[in-house]
């Protein structure tokens, strides 16, 4: 059984919707900034003691773009002196450094970019031929 309940329908109102120019936007209130503080002479000291510690801390610890380029160069030079590829670890080709599927994955990167670039020293001279 479904129940239907039937409202009487409302009438069209007869007032026109007010037009875009016709619209006035209310100002905003403003809104004052806050007064700024000036910090206590022992405040600026401690900021200027926490800079200059951490000046000294970053000056020792290594970057960490040279770390990692470490790491990845440390890494490549044991899998280099026991004989694996120099990429992933696996047995590499005879008299050489990279495995079969490295080595081809290598010469495809440096093809693109070579490729690449010399489009790109095409665009800078102007020599492109559009026709």
């Amino acid at each position: 059984m479904v129940l239907v309940i039937l409202t009487p329908k409302r009438p069209k109102s007869n007032k026109k919707s007010a037009s875009a120019s016709q619209k006035v936007k209310k100002p905003k209130p403003r809104v004052e900034p806050k007064p700024r503080v000036e910090p206590t002479p022992a405040e600026v000291e401690a900021r200027e003691q926490n800079r200059h510690e951490y000046e000294l801390k970053r000056a020792e610890r290594p970057e960490r773009k040279e770390h990692k380029h470490r790491h990845a160069q440390a890494k490549r030079q044991e899998a280099k002196s026991l004989g694996l590829c120099v990429t992933c670890g696996a047995p590499p080709i005879p008299d050489q450094t990279r495995c079969e599927v490295c080595a081809e994955q290598h010469r495809q990167y440096h093809r693109q970019a070579r490729e690449k670039a010399r489009q790109q020293r095409e665009q800078a001279s102007g020599q492109t031929k559009i026709f």
